[in-house]
């Protein structure tokens, strides 16, 4: 005897409340919780909101659909012409310097900023809106 069953596994995701266009902020009227079956899932999927608000669309995104990373980037936290801080850290010593841009970044990636004060251009890594760290050599 063969018997064809039928599994459902069932999870509360993130999906999209409403049609999303590329490159726009997700914010909580954006999303909502929903219990579906996601058994047939292979990209993955969000359960928590905290883990997608602020974060930007990488394409359009239709009503009903069920998110996940590769729908999601980071947000711009620097535009190329920003003026930003230049922040090094060693142990208790703080340096800041005044900075520009020369780069868009996202939080964690590495640009390239020029020190107002010096002239002198240096890579460094997004920290924050206007932050950024040298990255050592």
């Amino acid at each position: 005897m063969f018997v064809t069953a039928r599994v459902e596994i069932l999870r509360n995701v993130i999906i999209t409340r409403r049609p999303l266009g590329r490159g726009e902020s997700l914010g909580n009227r954006d999303i909502e919780i929903r219990q579906l079956d996601i058994s047939d899932e292979t990209r993955g999927y969000f359960t928590r909101p905290e883990d997608v608000i602020g974060r930007s669309t990488s394409r359009h995104l239709p009503n009903g659909s069920i998110l996940n990373a590769g729908m999601l980037t980071e947000p711009t936290l620097i535009h190329r012409g920003d003026s930003l801080i230049i922040e090094v850290r060693k142990g208790a010593l703080q340096l800041r310097a005044q900075g520009t841009a020369l780069e868009d970044g996202e939080k964690g990636e590495q640009i390239r900023v020029r020190n107002d004060s010096s002239g002198q251009e240096v890579r460094a890594r997004v920290i924050a809106r206007g932050l950024v760290r040298p990255v050592s050599r």
